[in-house]
């Protein structure tokens, strides 16, 4: 089963006071505790927790629609206090969908000094209660489907039997409320637990969907809004997708590009995906295998490369572990860091979980051998992606066919992750899913009420391509910061001096009058 393209699509048009129905009336403060006492250190599975983060919950409706029950969902959050004179919060808004956000991927101290930084797990992620929660061994092995219908219609059963056991497992009832469409009011409990009048937000990647309704909802309740990965909410699912394979395909041939030029790889612009196959053949006939026993194939490759599409800086590493193919000293140091798999990762990755690019399966659909235990935070990442996809997006009982055309013309536009070459690709599971999902897409409806926003975008994304970023801007008629490079998201990392002066810029003052600018 391949996890299938997720898409980023918008809620239905009505007005913002339609949109914002079942907030509840009294939000209860936020009771914080050092992250390091007994309740809470779980949250981060023994990873380093700054001295000064304190964590609490955040209760809101499971649903703000006319089925409410009075039942509660229970938001995890995160906060690192400001250093000096507290100007206000910054709420950081995690990519995915899916992804946990109490480690905030803010490396600023310079904005810290003034406002409180404030993470979150979304409703149904991480340490937020309930959980989307997934069976962690279909019953099949679904690897080969290359041109041969019987596997493909084999990995569809699968995909249906891990569905079934995904709704069985978290109830239908909570699934249906785990979307995003309830997450964006999620947002505004979250202001109104902190008690600020005026919602100071970065969203990254996918939460920029999220930040987008949440501008059309509650344009009064803004204060200042960054956007910085951006998701074009005018495009519907299958055009999100397409134009994300394309990107990243894009990405990889400057990669290729690049190795010419410099000579770091064997690379060439003109064979970039030619050139990669052969060298993914080569790993798999060397039967390599980790310090832990597990093979090393392909996939870890194709994994590897694109995660690393994400960020140039990385591209000397890539280059180093592609040359190594051709050696008698795989570079598994190598592969290690790339891939992610040495623990160096950072928390900047809650935000780059691609959708459309044909990814390895999860190692738990390919081994049944596999560590579940080591390998269960990214499985439920995986899973939950694929279930708020679903939740927004799915469209049910669509011609089969079709279905799977589309989805072989997803793997078509990014051929070199096309590996070995599929003729023929399952449904996307959201077609099974039990009912259609409420987020069609739609161009921004815009209050005059709303401040000017803040969007920033490089020109090279794979994930989320700079056009989309260009259309969003001029929906909202706000300023957009270029970066011309390669990768996706780059707000408050410092990584970019210039993006990060002008986005805290933005926060101190965010009525000052800005215009387009390049960084």
């Amino acid at each position: 089963m391949r996890f299938p393209t997720i898409v980023f699509i918008a809620v239905i048009f009505c007005t913002p006071a339609a949109f914002a129905r079942g907030l509840p009336s009294q939000i209860q403060p936020i009771s914080w505790v050092s992250c390091k006492s007994s309740s809470f250190n779980q949250w981060f599975d023994g990873a380093k927790i700054p001295a000064r983060l304190q964590c609490g919950y955040v209760e809101a409706p499971l649903s703000y629609g006319s089925d409410n029950t009075h039942e509660k969902v229970r938001l995890a959050v995160t906060r690192l206090p400001a250093t000096g004179k507290k100007q206000g919060s910054v709420l950081s808004i995690p990519g995915g969908p899916g992804l946990p956000g109490i480690q905030v991927p803010i490396e600023t101290e310079e904005l810290n000094e003034g406002f409180d930084i404030i993470g979150y797990d979304p409703r149904g992620v991480g340490q937020s209660r309930p959980k989307i929660s997934c069976s962690t061994q279909p019953d099949d092995n679904t690897d080969d489907v290359a041109g041969n219908t019987a596997n493909t219609a084999d990995a569809e059963k699968v995909s249906k039997t891990w569905l079934e056991g995904c709704i069985n497992r978290t109830t239908l009832h909570v699934l249906k409320h785990l979307g995003t469409d309830e997450a964006v009011n999620d947002v505004d409990v979250i202001r109104a637990a902190l008690a600020e009048d005026k919602l100071n937000a970065i969203a990254f990647s996918y939460g920029t969907q999220v930040a987008a309704l949440y501008a059309e909802r509650f344009p009064k309740n803004i204060g200042a809004l960054v956007f910085d990965g951006v998701m074009d909410i005018s495009d519907d699912a299958f055009s999100s997708d397409y134009k994300q394979a394309l990107s990243f395909q894009h990405s990889f041939e400057r990669f290729a590009a690049y190795c010419e030029e410099e000579q770091q790889c064997q690379l060439t612009k003109a064979h970039a995906t030619a050139n990669y196959h052969s060298l993914l053949e080569k790993v798999d006939n060397l039967a390599l295998t980790d310090e832990n026993g597990e093979e090393i194939g392909a996939g870890n490759i194709i994994s590897a490369t694109t995660k690393t599409l994400y960020s140039s800086e990385d591209w000397p590493e890539l280059a180093k572990l592609l040359r190594s193919i051709d050696s008698d000293k795989f570079d598994y140091q190598a592969l290690a860091i790339l891939d992610k798999t040495d623990d160096q990762a950072t928390e900047a990755e809650q935000n780059i979980r691609p959708r459309a690019v044909n990814i390895p399966k999860p190692q738990y659909l390919t081994d049944s051998n596999a560590d579940v235990n080591a390998a269960s935070a990214a499985e439920e990442e995986a899973a939950n992606l694929t279930l708020i996809g679903c939740i927004d997006s799915a469209n049910p009982g669509g011609n089969l066919k079709q279905s799977r055309l589309k989805e072989q013309k997803l793997v078509d536009a990014s051929p070199f992750s096309n590996y070995p070459v599929k003729a023929q690709s399952p449904r996307n599971v959201c077609d099974l899913w039990p009912f259609k999902g409420t987020m069609p897409a739609h161009i921004p409806v815009v209050s005059a009420e709303l401040p000017p926003l803040l969007f920033v975008a490089q020109l090279y994304d794979p994930a989320t391509p700079y056009e989309g970023a260009k259309r969003m801007a001029t929906f909202f008629n706000s300023p957009l910061i270029t970066v011309n490079g390669d990768g996706h998201t780059i707000a408050l990392s410092n990584v970019n001096q210039c993006v990060d002066d002008e986005v805290i810029d933005y926060f101190i003052s965010p009525k000052k009058v800005r215009a387009n600018k390049n960084c």
